[in-house]
């Protein structure tokens, strides 16, 4: 008796993962990406979530609004949301990054004197 191979659904998943569920019998998917809507939602994430990689705060936080109101009205999986919210998290601590480095480029091209204009003292806690 010869038994087939098992072939995993070949859906990406919208952090960019393959699905890890066995494929239905004679269909590349598995029971929940059987049906074109359940895809088509995975490739809009995907979508987003690629574009959040070059947005500014701004529209970061935008999507990230918009992201917890569909949560909340289950609009979209739990899951989804989850992709969203760590390529924003991500985003986020690249801006954060680059926001620091600016600053401190900033500093060092001002002497780093620029805190004693506004009155403020750095004393060092003991």
């Amino acid at each position: 008796m010869v038994h087939g191979k098992a072939r995993l659904c070949t859906e990406i998943l919208s952090a960019g993962t393959q699905c890890t569920q066995f494929a239905l019998r004679g269909q590349p998917w598995c029971r929940s990406h059987a049906a074109s809507s359940q895809r088509e939602r995975n490739a809009d994430a995907r979508q987003l979530i690629a574009m959040i990689r070059q947005m500014n705060v701004v529209t970061v936080a935008c999507v990230l609004q918009n992201t917890v109101y569909e949560l909340r009205t289950k609009v979209i999986p739990p899951l989804h949301a989850q992709a969203i919210f760590d390529a924003a998290a991500s985003r986020l601590e690249h801006l954060i990054e680059e926001h620091a480095q600016l600053t401190s480029a900033t500093a060092a091209h001002r002497g780093d004197k620029s805190h004693q204009n506004n009155g403020l003292q750095v004393v060092p806690i003991k």
